[in-house]
């Protein structure tokens, strides 16, 4: 897994490219929840989705193409907080090969 660079404020948009891929991500906080949205090469596909902890955020693999998904990790299992980026929770690159071993 790779770190994505995420910074502890509550409302981001960045473009950062992983295994040729360009990905532009959106952060929000959202009613006392963060929210995410991905765009890969332009390509919306995930909109306003719910962070949850140590889940991958791109729900199905066939949403993912060639590339990877992304994964907040969290201690305890908590809620993603951009207060807490980069201190106790982290944004990770899970790359196609890394889902292979993942999913067994």
């Amino acid at each position: 897994m790779q770190t994505v660079p995420i910074a502890a404020i509550a409302n981001q948009k960045f473009s950062i490219r992983l295994d040729s891929v360009r990905f532009v991500i959106s952060i929000q906080a959202v009613n006392g929840v963060m929210g995410i949205t991905i765009e890969r090469d332009g390509v919306v596909i995930v909109s306003g989705s719910r962070c949850l902890p140590n889940q991958l955020v791109i729900p199905y693999p066939s949403e993912e193409g060639a590339a990877g998904n992304f994964m907040f990790l969290t201690h305890s299992d908590e809620l993603p907080d951009y207060r807490l980026f980069n201190s106790t929770q982290s944004l990770e690159y899970v790359t196609a090969a890394e889902l292979v071993v993942i999913r067994g």
